[in-house]
């Protein structure tokens, strides 16, 4: 992998077996709906984003 440019890095994240992070995971994602709700316009943009020309699978 080194000889392709890349090097090792180690990442923390957020524990998602816990209860707790779970949770926080619901309210962030029933927040963000709440927030797309009252703006339909920028998930339309994102999908178009996402559907864009020149984006590969």
């Amino acid at each position: 992998m080194r000889a392709k440019g890349l090097r090792p890095k180690t990442f923390w994240l957020p524990d998602f077996r816990l209860p707790e992070v779970k949770e926080r995971i619901r309210r962030d994602c029933e927040a963000l709906n709440r927030w797309y709700d009252r703006h339909p316009e920028v998930l339309k943009e994102l999908e178009a984003l996402r559907d864009g020309p020149g984006l590969e699978d």
